[in-house]
């Protein structure tokens, strides 16, 4: 990416707007059933069997049922229309039971904890299939996902990242059809999650950004705001996400998909405020990504989970000037102790603790210090090289400016020994030398004053 125009364009905005400490992630009133961390039981009542079978292949197919909601008193809701939603996960492959949406808008809801919700999505256990990351996403396939992805909703609250509200449930699943019926009753963990038109209006957005229409994150976004998402993305081990930076930009993005995962509401004054969401194939959910060795070297870090928070927060350095990028690191490392407390209260399961444990701890060691932020790295493009001598190249492209490498491990002439981490994606599945071994490149490309002081 050609990061001339880009970096002017942002040294402007932080001009006009300093990034001081990082804002609460804001929004409105909070309806109630979202002002509690604690498993909410609720029991929903439908043909199942039916909706599953057609609603694949029907997105607007709908049925009817009944939401029953436990706890402090129990409360029915009744005419509820049930959809189901999502878009990989609807694939029989990924997921047996798929994700559902409740549309309440024909049931009673004043005055209870629905109150002020119209549509309610439900995050389901997918499946019931051993642990471990599977099919061709690697989500996780059970209802451990449910809980872990609900913690990721609450860390982002904590860090003060916008997003969607979110809580975790146990759900008691009532096959209510006649003719295809699941013969009882399903109990599985849960997420509930705020409805995107319902979070628009929590931050009091007059609309929302278009993907059709989108062209650059610079033209629509405040980059403060930018930073933070992208810290924050690296935070959860994220990378089913993208935002264009420029037209050039192709991280994780292409040209039918500038934006991806991410909300943008438009605000009365023209700026959008960005929310990330969607996390049930983060690594923090998935404890790892099955196509990690397509894209990093193992080496670099002492797990897999370091690499890929180290891969992302290195990418900030290729897209924020440095003022910013010490500023947002600065102010998410504030809230280190609150995140560990609410990873401590989370209802997840031991498995999925320990592994949003090993991404917080990655993630605080690469932003809390100068030493740990600023590693050496690629400062102008350069081929990267077999041998000492030159005589041939390790891969076809030469590494851009950004990309991150390790401590010298050995000198000759004027090249270094390094290993890259692919930081930037230019050479996903394409350059198995930067992948599984370390390479030569020149001992005058490589500096820690990047981007520079």
């Amino acid at each position: 990416m050609n990061k001339g125009p880009l970096v002017a364009v942002l040294l402007l905005i932080t001009t006009l707007s300093p990034p001081a400490a990082l804002q609460d992630a804001g929004g409105g009133p909070v309806p109630a059933v979202f002002s509690s961390y604690s498993v909410l039981a609720a029991t929903i009542e439908a043909p199942f069997a039916e909706l599953i079978e057609n609603g694949r292949q029907r997105e607007e197919y709908v049925v009817t049922g009944v939401l029953k909601l436990s706890g402090g008193g129990s409360t029915t809701f009744e005419n509820v229309r049930i959809t189901t939603r999502g878009h990989t996960s609807l694939r029989e492959t990924e997921c047996t039971f798929p994700k559902l949406k409740l549309d309440l808008t024909g049931s009673a809801v004043d005055g209870t904890i629905l109150d002020g919700v119209g549509v309610l999505k439900i995050g389901t256990h997918c499946s019931d299939k051993p642990d471990g990351p599977g099919g061709k996403y690697g989500r996780w396939p059970n209802e451990k996902s449910a809980h872990r992805e609900a913690f990721v909703y609450r860390l982002l609250e904590t860090m003060g990242v916008p997003s969607l509200k979110a809580r975790p449930a146990r759900v008691t699943y009532v096959d209510t059809g006649k003719r295809t019926r699941i013969s009882e009753p399903i109990v599985r963990d849960a997420i509930l999650l705020e409805d995107d038109s319902e979070a628009r209006e929590r931050y009091d957005a007059r609309s929302e950004v278009s993907p059709k229409q989108f062209g650059s994150a610079p033209s629509v976004f405040a980059m403060p705001d930018l930073a933070r998402l992208f810290f924050a993305e690296a935070m959860i081990g994220n990378f089913d996400w993208c935002l264009r930076m420029s037209p050039a930009d192709t991280y994780r993005c292409n040209d039918t998909t500038p934006i991806w995962n991410v909300l943008g509401f438009i605000k009365s004054e023209g700026m959008a405020v960005p929310l990330m969401h969607d996390f049930d194939i983060a690594g923090m959910v998935t404890t790892r990504h099955t196509w990690f060795p397509k894209v990093f070297n193992r080496a670099f870090a002492d797990s897999e989970a370091k690499v890929e928070v180290l891969a992302q927060v290195q990418r900030t350095r290729s897209v924020f000037p440095r003022d910013l990028l010490d500023a947002t690191r600065h102010a998410l490392a504030a809230r280190k102790a609150a995140a560990y407390r609410a990873l401590a209260d989370s209802p997840m399961d031991d498995t999925g603790r320990t592994a949003a444990r090993t991404y917080l701890d990655a993630f605080f060691e690469a932003i809390e210090t100068e030493k740990a932020f600023y590693r050496p790295a690629i400062v102008a493009r350069t081929p990267v090289l077999a041998d000492a001598g030159g005589s041939r190249p390790s891969c076809p492209d030469e590494a851009p400016p950004g990309t991150t490498v390790s401590t010298v491990l050995e000198t000759s002439g004027d090249k270094s020994r390094v290993i890259v981490l692919d930081a930037l994606w230019q050479w996903s599945e394409k350059c198995e030398a930067v992948r599984l071994n370390p390479v030569w490149v020149p001992t005058a490309a490589i500096s820690e004053n990047y981007p520079t002081r």
